[in-house]
């Protein structure tokens, strides 16, 4: 009942189409035959969803992704070749390859400009959250990052089209990326990265295939949406990307000394094992003081050490709603951290006569 007494007719039946293809869902809300269509709505689609509002008898909302990065990259820490491991480890290559990424130009090319240049960190809504954390080396800054790679020695090679390791063999990288996903992001990573020296090679390859590559420590770079940012989320254990051994894959060898208790893996750095006992103090803390002091210095640690090198976060997500639908949110995240769509509170929906 509403809030007069008077009884609604809330939906006590749905109905899901199982479709084959983005071609197919997109056919099928642009014609009004979907009551609501969000999950897979692509934002390039946008400008048809708008056209066909009075013919499929509907309205088109933007939402937004509850995901902090829609794309973000990490650098095997732990990565097999000695010579790799040492560049990765060095935090002036994480940071020069942070800031030689045009995010303003991803996010007008990608998301039509909506979605939100952060780095990858904690949610701002986060009651800890520190606007330095989501600024950190996001600017665009080629001679910087130029700076930082020459400091570290890696010099350019003779037609200064790529740069050298300390061995002298070129500093090229594999980043593999999920097949079915879009690749214009990859595309702009690379032209970026070999912009700076950085060789990049595409490919991609099947999730299964990724997952078993990176819990064998075979990926130079990990890459993955960062969701589960938002502050009740990411304080379940090890739900974040931030987790070494999640699909970001940046410290497995660590993860497994650390989860085995040293029999397995290779011990971290002091650093990295008081991360991670810090990290156990947070999930158990007893005091709201406690909880907050402790998400600081957890965060803080994340940020500094840029592992999670980040895009475009919270990007905008079309939602197609039938005219007579009642009770949607004008606005609203999306997503895998706000539990889908339990927090549009979809049990109160109904149909107006």
């Amino acid at each position: 009942m509403d809030a007069q007494g008077n009884q609604l007719p809330y939906i006590d039946q749905i109905y899901i189409y199982l479709l084959g293809t983005q071609e197919l869902m997109t056919a099928k809300a642009v014609s009004g035959e979907i009551s609501f269509y969000n999950v897979y709505a692509a934002l390039k689609d946008m400008p048809l969803y708008i056209e066909n509002e009075a013919k499929g008898d509907y309205v088109t909302r933007t939402w937004k992704e509850s995901i902090a990065e829609a794309i973000q990259f990490s650098f095997n820490l732990n990565h097999k070749d000695p010579v790799l491991r040492t560049i990765f480890q060095d935090i002036r290559f994480r940071r020069a390859m942070s800031v030689a990424i045009n995010r303003t130009e991803m996010n007008d090319k990608l998301w039509f400009g909506k979605g939100t240049i952060i780095q990858s960190t904690i949610s701002p809504d986060a009651s800890y959250y520190k606007k330095e954390w989501g600024d950190a080396y996001i600017q665009y800054d080629v001679a910087q990052a130029n700076a930082w790679l020459d400091e570290m020695g890696l010099k350019w090679d003779a037609a200064k089209k790529v740069r050298l390791r300390p061995d002298g063999k070129p500093l090229s990288l594999t980043l593999q990326f999920l097949v079915g996903g879009i690749t214009a992001p990859y595309e702009l990573i690379k032209e970026y990265w070999d912009a700076v020296g950085v060789s990049i090679e595409l490919r991609q390859i099947e999730r299964d295939l990724y997952n078993t590559r990176g819990a064998a420590n075979e990926l130079d770079i990990g890459t993955w949406a960062s969701d589960r940012q938002e502050e009740i989320r990411c304080y379940m254990p090890e739900a974040t990307k931030f987790n070494p051994a999640s699909e970001m894959w940046f410290g497995v060898l660590w993860k497994q000394w650390i989860t085995t208790e040293g029999k397995e893996g290779e011990e971290p750095p002091q650093e990295w094992k008081d991360q991670y006992a810090l990290l156990d103090r947070w999930f158990t803390a007893t005091t709201d003081k406690d909880y907050h002091d402790l998400a600081q210095q957890v965060w803080q640690f994340y940020s500094d050490q840029l592992v999670c090198i980040g895009t475009i976060g919270y990007p905008p997500q079309p939602a197609v709603v039938k005219n007579k639908l009642a009770n949607v949110p004008e606005a609203a995240y999306r997503g895998d951290g706000s539990n889908h769509l339990k927090t549009s509170w979809p049990q109160i929906w109904f149909w107006k006569a």
